[in-house]
């Protein structure tokens, strides 16, 4: 992590708030007391920033000068509201394509992802704000300046989110390798928004019901599962065969 994206210390974290500064997720000494730091969490929570209680010496390895117990991270792409997004592209007579990750935490499987993305002709990707991968320099570097080019929408519930997209008439199709429904079956020339998993635990259970359908990618039995990335960017080329 380059110091250039960090802010550190009580003080300057609030100021760059006030003044509107887009900061991505703040940790806070788990050891950290007194009124100030009760002011900065109450000021995070009402503006609905992630932030998290870790072990001073994370801190310390972030930063080895006076940190005062806190580290924000400074966002490097702008923030962008779901209904705005929506609102935009479906004004414009947009057919949409988005990209729905359910909790990726793999910087390079973000980068990659993005980059088919743009490559397929997306127009949008949609992440939880916690439980995901920062987006940081390493993020933006990994997807050869893709997430620059591209609209990521974090939101702070991602079921909410996806209930949304299907009230808007967006087709919600899971990518798994648990699948029934083989991939060249999915729908053409139509909304759709491609739901794809974990690294680990793949798509959570409330997110896979809220989807239409689950396919596969045909394999050979001997191969086992793909990367998501790599199966991301197969199933995001079939949508865009329509």
């Amino acid at each position: 992590m380059e110091e250039e994206q960090l802010i550190f210390g009580i003080r300057p974290i609030m100021e760059a708030l006030s003044s509107g500064v887009e900061i991505e997720k703040v940790l806070i000494s788990d050891t950290g007391r007194g009124p100030q730091f009760q002011e900065l969490v109450g000021i995070l929570r009402k503006a609905g920033i992630n932030h998290q209680y870790v072990p001073v010496q994370k801190l310390n390895r972030l930063h080895r000068g006076n940190h005062q117990g806190v580290i924000a991270y400074l966002s490097l792409i702008p923030k962008i509201e779901l209904y705005d997004f929506l609102n935009v592209e479906l004004a414009k007579g947009t057919v949409l394509r988005i990209l729905v990750l359910d909790h990726l935490t793999d910087v390079r499987n973000l980068g990659a992802l993005a980059r088919s993305a743009v490559a397929f002709g997306f127009h949008g990707i949609i992440a939880p704000e916690k439980g995901s991968v920062l987006i940081h320099s390493g993020a933006i570097k990994s997807s050869a300046g893709a997430l620059l080019k591209i609209p990521l929408i974090r939101v702070p519930n991602l079921s909410a989110a996806m209930k949304d997209l299907r009230l808007h008439g967006i087709y919600l199709a899971a990518i798994s390798e648990h699948g029934k429904t083989e991939l060249s079956n999915l729908p053409h020339g139509e909304a759709i928004a491609l739901v794809l998993g974990n690294e680990e635990t793949g798509i959570r259970a409330e997110n896979l019901k809220l989807c239409a359908e689950t396919y596969r990618i045909p394999m050979e039995d001997s191969i086992g599962s793909l990367n998501v990335s790599v199966a991301g960017a197969i199933a995001m080329y079939e949508v865009s065969k329509a």
